[in-house]
């Protein structure tokens, strides 16, 4: 199984609803790097994968939404926009993305760093980074901002970073992604766990 970034507890809690309904599997982890989020699943490297929803690509078959999730801007502390308690969406226009690298497709490129705020305004990048990691060292150097979901944020708390809660962006979508013709009763059945998990779960939604 695939995941993005980190284990969140949607991620964690469906392994381990999917190991207790499956006594004697055991699911393996392997982390799938942002700029390239189908790679894995297209070699068959992993069956299943954590992704952001929606998902436009045609050999690949989606899960339901997992959790719908607000976006926290990571920026340096030593950013003059650290301190704010809130920022608009609209604000955005004012602080340089960081994005990611292909091979990922230019819609999920978008999703990381959107090149228009909603009503449009042009939204500047401060270059590209492979993975979660990479752009949080960017932004501690105050290279430019970055859009985290919120569970994602609190699990990255540093020092060095402040994650500022941002409004007026459409909420963060998690789900599963798997290869059509890699559908299993295995791949079927994580699914469901995972489905299962998360409607057992509070809403979450900060």
């Amino acid at each position: 199984m695939g995941f993005l970034a980190t284990p969140t507890d949607v991620v964690t809690g469906s392994v381990r609803a999917f190991e207790r309904g499956n006594p004697g599997s055991e699911v393996e982890l392997i982390e799938i790097p942002l700029s390239d989020p189908f790679g894995r699943l297209r070699a068959g490297e992993v069956d299943i994968a954590f992704t952001l929803l929606p998902v436009d690509e045609p050999d690949l078959v989606t899960g339901e939404p997992l959790n719908r999730v607000s976006y926290r801007l990571g920026l340096s502390v030593r950013h003059p926009m650290a301190g704010r308690t809130v920022i608009e969406a609209e604000e955005l226009a004012s602080v340089p993305l960081i994005g990611v690298d292909g091979p990922a497709p230019r819609s999920w490129r978008e999703r990381i760093a959107p090149p228009r705020t909603p009503s449009g305004r042009t939204i500047s990048q401060a270059g590209k980074v492979a993975t979660t990691q990479e752009g949080l060292t960017q932004v501690a150097l105050n290279r430019g901002g970055m859009l985290f979901c919120t569970p994602t944020a609190a699990q990255h708390a540093r020092p060095d970073i402040a994650f500022v809660p941002v409004t007026g962006l459409p909420a963060s979508v998690l789900g599963l992604a798997w290869p059509k013709s890699g559908e299993t009763a295995a791949v079927r059945a994580f699914n469901e766990s995972a489905v299962a998990n998360a409607n057992a779960a509070p809403a979450l939604v900060a």
